[in-house]
């Protein structure tokens, strides 16, 4: 997990002091931190995001921020010297509040002006003059001293400063720095560039040195790494500095810049700058030095005060506390200087970040009104609960919400299907946010199949019938997964859309006709659509068979037919068994004999049936008393009322008619046995059609 750590004041670490190692801001917790700061204790204030109230602290900042806060107290008024072209030395106070200019004094050494100003660890001062130095009064501006190095060919010193050991350095418009130790007598090369010239100053801060150097006309930023002696090991350029800069200045842990017309802050990382005042006058600023570039400190911070007091038992650059919830430090600053030192109480403050709860993602479906406008603002009751002084704002990213930058409305319209809501709560008493997120969607609504109009029936009456609401769930289901879908059924439109008073099953109704609505709802998103069908119910019977039309194909061994027509409105299915049905009215194929023709309604409303017979006649007869074939007659005749059937010779004569339900003709006529030959029937039945044939009688 990522550490931040967010402080509400400059972070100031002052050149030269002696502080534990510096903190990897990597840890195992999220530490956003507010400081109140009051004299002569500090209060920090942190949050922690795992609610056991042990944290890790930057121990190496919190020292630099209390050294900043406290170091004139054990040293001197912070300040930057600024010198000028005429002469004149100025002191800028109270820098990064608000910095008001005054005229030190004025230095008396005849032509053009100082180019730049220096101070050791004394707090001596010195200013440079062409080929020359001088240490100077720091009231009077009198010249105490004169340095004459005779370096330079053009005979001009441009920067000059001092380290933390009290060693001088100076430059001027060539590639070469040099150093003075000691009494400052004599002078050896400290590094040659190789190219540009020194344009203001070599100051330390942070434990690297700082160079404003000239190169091809322009003015650059170095940073370079010394090792424990000073020495040159490596640079860095920077990049470029206001052009032109004149002088550098270290005060208090920050880097400043002079140009003929303000002084500037410089920040690093990246490399940008603010200007603290603006030169007001005729005269140019030239050199700068910060008044307390050479004191060197040491900061070191304890858990208990005993250990402060003995110097035991320091605590490291990244030190989790003991106590949950925060606890009292204590940090100790000495000025190596002086010797003086400064005990300063640290209440170190851990609060716990906002609890929440994390709303259901917010589902609209494609059928609503406007689904892709979302209000956000309606999650923040269930967010928060009861809890007080809390703000909660909606992002569009887990980077957005942490920097609480780039809120979402609260009336939000999500451009495609879903999205990440990235929320924060903040609590503004304590300073502390929680983080998470849920889910906008837009789903797809069901796609079901309409059904048609559903026929009940009923025997009852008043009627009281059972509506087959199964069967239609069966029908508006068709391509769906009923694991993932589900049917209820309303008796009205609005009950429909908002799921309320579901039609109980199984279901009975005592209407004529009434619209059903339904709601197919989809298990998995939560989204559903809407539909109806009309419940027809009718009495058993009732609006059934308006005429049912039989035709026989008979006369045929095998290759007889029946033929069923329905004049109706309904749809109708067909049967010779009663038990399996088809669409077809026709059967063909079928050999003489009786059947039963079954007639229904698609929907059950009771079954219409007729008993129908196919005949067949004898092609022949034996009248010889045998027991076999011994009379001529109709096949299944005896089961048809009303037929009638008429024998003829061959010359057309009437020889007898036959009484269907009898054995049939036995051959003869007036009791007198008639011979073989050929004789013609006629058949006339119930509806009136007539059938012709003949048939064979053997002797």
């Amino acid at each position: 997990m990522r550490i931040t750590l967010i402080f509400f004041f400059f972070s100031l670490i002052l050149h030269g002091q002696t502080v534990n190692d510096t903190i990897d801001l990597k840890s195992s917790k999220s530490i956003y931190k507010h400081k109140q700061l009051t004299n002569p204790n500090s209060n920090y204030t942190f949050c922690d995001d795992d609610s056991d109230g042990l944290i890790p602290f930057d121990i190496s900042q919190i020292n630099t921020d209390i050294l900043n806060e406290n170091s004139t107290q054990i040293g001197f008024q912070s300040g930057i010297y600024i010198c000028t072209s005429w002469s004149n030395v100025y002191l800028v106070d109270n820098v990064s509040t608000s910095p008001q200019i005054n005229l030190v004094c004025h230095v008396t050494l005849g032509g053009f002006g100082t180019t730049d100003i220096a101070t050791n660890l004394s707090h001596e001062l010195f200013v440079s003059k062409e080929n020359r130095i001088y240490k100077i009064d720091g009231v009077t501006c009198q010249v105490l001293e004169t340095y004459d190095y005779n370096i330079y060919d053009d005979y001009t010193i441009t920067s000059l400063s001092f380290d933390t050991s009290n060693n001088m350095y100076y430059g001027g418009y060539n590639s070469s720095v040099y150093r003075s130790s000691g009494d400052y007598s004599a002078s050896e090369l400290w590094h040659d560039f190789g190219s540009g010239s020194a344009a203001g100053d070599f100051v330390i801060c942070n434990g690297k040195m700082y160079i404003a150097w000239k190169l091809n006309g322009i003015c650059r930023l170095y940073q370079v790494t010394i090792d424990s002696n000073n020495n040159y090991i490596s640079h860095v350029d920077l990049g470029e500095l206001p052009n032109p800069t004149y002088g550098l200045a270290s005060e208090l842990g920050k880097l400043y810049g002079v140009n003929p017309d303000f002084l500037y802050e410089i920040s690093l990382n990246p490399l940008n700058f603010n200007t603290i005042l603006t030169n007001t006058s005729t005269e140019n600023w030239y050199g700068s030095a910060g008044k307390n570039e050479g004191i060197s400190f040491s900061v070191s911070a304890f858990e208990t005060l005993s250990n402060a007091q003995n110097n035991v038992n320091p605590l490291s650059s990244t030190w989790s506390n003991t106590v949950p919830g925060g606890q009292t430090i204590y940090v100790v600053i000495k000025n190596l200087i002086t010797n003086q030192s400064q005990t300063i109480p640290v209440d170190l403050i851990v609060n716990f970040p906002p609890t929440y709860v994390i709303p259901e993602p917010i589902i609209h479906c494609l059928n609503e009104l406007n689904p892709q406008l979302f209000d956000l603002r309606s999650t923040e009751n269930l967010i928060t609960g009861n809890q007080s002084n809390l703000v909660v704002s909606y992002h569009n990213s887990i980077t957005d919400a942490q920097n609480n930058s780039n809120p979402l409305p609260d009336q939000y319209t999500l451009v495609g299907n879903n999205m990440d809501v990235y929320v924060r709560v903040n609590n503004t008493l304590t300073g502390c946010s929680s983080y998470f997120s849920f889910k906008i969607i837009v789903n797809q609504v069901p796609v079901f199949t309409q059904p048609n109009a559903l026929i009940s029936c009923t025997r009852s009456n008043p009627i009281h019938s059972e509506v087959a609401l199964e069967n239609q769930a069966n029908v508006i289901l068709t391509g769906l997964d009923p694991d993932h879908y589900a049917v209820l059924f309303y008796h009205s439109n609005q009950d429909a859309v908002l799921k309320t008073n579901p039609i109980s099953i199984p279901y009975f109704t005592a209407l004529n006709q009434e619209e059903i609505f339904f709601n197919v709802l989809d298990l998995q998103t939560g989204c559903s659509s809407v539909g109806s069908f009309i419940n027809n119910v009718y009495e058993e019977n009732q609006n059934f068979v308006e005429s049912v039309h039989i035709e026989t194909f008979d006369w045929t061994p095998n290759q007889n037919a029946i033929s069923v027509a329905v004049l109706g409105n309904d749809i109708y299915e067909y049967s010779l068994d009663g038990i399996s049905y088809v669409s077809d009215g026709l059967f063909e194929n079928l050999i003489p004999g009786i059947y039963d023709v079954y007639v229904r309604n698609v929907l059950n409303c009771g079954i219409f049936s007729k008993e129908i017979y196919l005949l067949n006649f004898p092609v022949f007869f034996t009248p010889n008393n045998d027991g076999y074939n011994d009379y001529w007659n109709v096949n299944f005749s005896n089961y048809e009322a009303d037929i009638k059937i008429y024998i003829y010779d061959r010359f057309g004569m009437l020889i007898t008619e036959v009484n269907p339900k009898s054995v049939g003709w036995d051959g003869s006529l007036n009791n007198k046995q008639l011979p073989s030959s050929d004789y013609w029937f006629l058949i006339k039945r119930k509806d009136k059609n007539e059938y012709r044939g003949h048939f064979t009688l053997k002797r």
